[in-house]
């Protein structure tokens, strides 16, 4: 009886890990969330949001590519990226072209707009660095320049002040939290603090940074959400020093609203397990003042 238990959970776990790397990291998801907006004027039209977060393409990952081919149906206001477009492995630039493949087929009306994580600044895998392997950081310059010449606007600690269905929108955007290279008071200098406020980050970790500034809502990832998942408290990792109500989606992190995504691709493990890859649809929804209360 033992034997049969023994064999029977061996073949559960080999089914388990097939599933974990062939099936379910292409099972990708849209997931929707319409978000009531006090800053949005009553006579406003709601603005749609697709998020996407923590690509991590490799070069010449056809599958995934192909996979995100099908966002091109989608019809967004903004196109919000916030970080680890690419896997940061032996030719980023390579990398790099097949994100802009991935996401060709998706139109913004009204623009895509891009922050860094640490995958796009980092050249190591986190298994070397168990070995000791020291991190490389590389310059990302020609990534910066090579996004904004696909019409890519790059918030590298700055912010932008588009018009969206005539609605002004403050867009923030800090460079990669998790190695410190995020500056808000630099990002937010001169920026509008009576608009709808975004702001773009790729850790929520971002959080412990804000200071007085507010945000109707922070867009973010890293998390993976747990990306091998047997609970919602039990995870294979999260890699975040804030400690967070849940591994993704909308949550309250002290005074501010979050929307932290599990995201599309994989690190470490090429396995996603009851944690299928997702992106975020995001309508914010006009209130008025005189309606948010």
């Amino acid at each position: 009886m033992t034997r049969a238990l023994l064999s029977l959970a061996a073949l559960g776990a080999v089914a388990a890990g097939v599933y974990g790397v062939l099936i379910e990291p292409y099972r990708l998801r849209v997931r929707r969330v319409r978000l009531p907006c006090a800053s949005l004027p009553a006579s406003g039209s709601a603005i749609r949001v697709l998020h996407i977060t923590d690509l991590h393409l490799r070069a010449g990952d056809s599958r995934r590519v192909r996979m995100l081919h099908r966002l091109g149906s989608l019809q967004p206001d903004l196109l919000l990226l916030t970080g680890d477009l690419i896997h940061g492995g032996r030719d980023p630039e390579a990398e790099l072209e097949t994100v802009l493949a991935a996401l060709a087929p998706i139109h913004a009306t009204y623009g895509a707009y891009a922050v860094l994580g640490n995958h796009d600044h980092v050249r190591r895998h986190r298994i070397q660095g168990w070995f000791g392997e020291p991190l490389r950081f590389h310059d990302t310059t020609r990534l910066v320049d090579r996004l904004k010449s696909q019409g890519i606007h790059v918030l590298n600690n700055t912010h932008e002040n588009p018009t969206v269905r005539g609605q002004p929108l403050t867009l923030v955007g800090v460079d990669d939290p998790f190695y410190w290279r995020d500056d808000i008071r630099r990002a937010t200098a001169g920026a509008p603090r009576d608009t709808t406020r975004l702001l773009l980050a790729h850790t929520p970790d971002i959080v412990r940074n804000l200071g007085d500034e507010r945000f109707d809502l922070i867009l973010c990832g890293h998390t993976h959400g747990g990306q091998v998942r047997l609970a919602e408290s039990v995870v294979w990792h999260t890699n975040t020093r804030e400690r967070l109500p849940r591994n993704a989606g909308l949550m309250r992190v002290g005074a501010h609203l979050v929307y932290c995504s599990a995201g599309v691709g994989v690190s470490v493990l090429p396995i996603r397990l009851n944690c299928p890859p997702e992106v975020g649809w995001i309508e914010l929804m006009p209130t008025g003042p005189e309606q948010s209360g």
